[in-house]
C-alpha cells in the first residue's frame, strides 16, 4: 500500500508556515526533500508512518493532535495540488463524502475497496482495510482531511471517528 506526499507537503508546510527549520530534519533523512514536498509522489504505508513518527520525535513540542489538525488546515495550506482545485469545484461536503473511495484514492494507492457504505442522515459510515492502530498517525491525518473538507464550501468542520477499520463522518 502506498500513501501519498500530500500528506508531508501538507505537513511540512504546515510546521515552515510556523516558521520551524525543517532542514535538520530533512537531512538526516533517507526520502529527499523534493520528493517529500511534490503531492504527486508516493511512499510505502511502513515508510510513510515511520517517517510521521520520526518528525513527530523531532518537533517535540508538537500537540498531541498535530497530524490531525494538519489535515484539517487542507483548504488553507494548499499542498494537495490538483486534488485542491477539484475539491474546490464540489458543491457539497456530501458528494465527497458519498463516494468515499474517489476521495481516500487520492491519498491511499492501490484504492482501497470501501465497505458496508451507510448514510444515517446526520451520519456516514463506511469500512476502509486500513487499521487505525497499525498506521495512527497517517489515519489521524486522513480524519483530519476529512473533517476539513467541508471548509472548501465555507462551511463548518465535520467530526470523523476512525475506529479500527470503521470510519464515521458527521
Amino acid at each position: 500500500m502506498l500513501i501519498s506526499c500530500k500528506v508531508t507537503n501538507s505537513i511540512l508546510r504546515s510546521l515552515e508556515k510556523q516558521g520551524r527549520d525543517i532542514s535538520t530534519f530533512l537531512q538526516n533523512i533517507e526520502v529527499p526533500e523534493e520528493f517529500l514536498t511534490d503531492s504527486s509522489c508516493w511512499l510505502e504505508a511502513p515508510k510513510m508512518e515511520a517517517l510521521l513518527r520520526d518528525l513527530d520525535n523531532h518537533f517535540r513540542d508538537l500537540p498531541e493532535d498535530y497530524t490531525r489538525e494538519v489535515g484539517r488546515q487542507c483548504e488553507s495550506l494548499r499542498s494537495w495540488g490538483v486534488l485542491d482545485r477539484v475539491v474546490k469545484m464540489v458543491e457539497s461536503p456530501l458528494d465527497i463524502y458519498g463516494q468515499p473511495n474517489r476521495f481516500i484514492s487520492y491519498f491511499i494507492s492501490p484504492e482501497p475497496p470501501i465497505g458496508n457504505w451507510k448514510n444515517e442522515g446526520d451520519k456516514i459510515s463506511f469500512e476502509l482495510p486500513v487499521l487505525a492502530q497499525q498506521y495512527p498517525l497517517i489515519t489521524e491525518y486522513l480524519c483530519g482531511a476529512l473533517e476539513g473538507l467541508p471548509s472548501y464550501m465555507r462551511q463548518p468542520p465535520a467530526h470523523v471517528i476512525w475506529d479500527e477499520s470503521r470510519i464515521s463522518v458527521q
